[in-house]
């Protein structure tokens, strides 16, 4: 049997709970995503442009050795055992900064993460996210794996196979876009309510879960004058 240490995010616990022949989990209660004051601050630091001059990337320090291969959310990490990426999107590898990667120290920063032997694998959680990044292991390092799997959806009584038949078939396409308040800029929440501007000649209705006092004000305004948007 594998011991595998986690070091995902909060979302990943259904994951953990579940029962493997062949692997045990160690430590995979810990996460580096807990909110409070001092991640907002330390968060909001990290993406200034002074941290894009000074090519701070984050890499996690494991110190535990209790395990046989570590797995990591969106981090480089630095210890003396094998570990893989589940990623998100390439870009969150250092802070979601567009330009974070190319300047002088950042670069190199990211280049000698990339080229780290104990690095085997980068799980992409989408194809978008396996294209894009992809194409960086080609051009810095041929020896790390690069593939797709999914976010596990655990058995539920939301959703099944009737219900997912009987809604294939609707005339009206429902969307749905969830996100943390605070993210909602960063994760392209006014630019699909812009989107939606254009689709209210179509059957199409987009519900946004997130917090209000987080939407632009002129957003807010575009999203209360649409039929096709609801707001929870």
């Amino acid at each position: 049997m594998a011991n595998l240490f986690l070091q995902f995010g909060g979302f990943f616990n259904h994951l953990i709970k579940q029962k493997f022949n062949d692997i045990r989990f160690v430590s995979a209660n810990k996460t580096y995503e807990a909110v409070s004051w001092k991640h907002k601050l330390q968060s909001r630091l990290i993406r200034s442009k002074l941290a894009d001059f000074l090519g701070i990337i984050q890499i996690l320090k494991l110190t535990n050795s209790d395990f046989d291969i570590a797995g990591s959310f969106n981090r480089f990490v630095l210890g003396d055992k094998p570990y893989f990426i589940y990623l998100e999107n390439p870009t969150a590898l250092y802070h979601y900064k567009l330009e974070r990667n190319k300047t002088f120290l950042g670069k190199r920063k990211f280049i000698n993460s990339m080229r780290n032997n104990k690095l085997k694998s980068i799980i992409c959680m989408s194809k978008a996210c396996f294209y894009e990044e992809k194409s960086i292991v080609e051009r810095v390092n041929n020896l790390v794996s690069v593939k797709v799997i999914y976010p596990l959806v655990p058995s539920n009584d939301y959703v099944n196979s009737d219900f997912i038949s009987k809604r294939s078939y609707s005339k009206k396409l429902k969307l749905l876009f969830v996100t943390q308040g605070s993210r909602f800029v960063s994760k392209s929440g006014p630019e699909t309510v812009q989107v939606m501007q254009k689709l209210k000649d179509i059957n199409v209705e987009l519900t946004i879960l997130t917090e209000r006092k987080d939407i632009p004000k002129e957003t807010l305004k575009l999203i209360e004058g649409s039929s096709n948007i609801n707001l929870l």
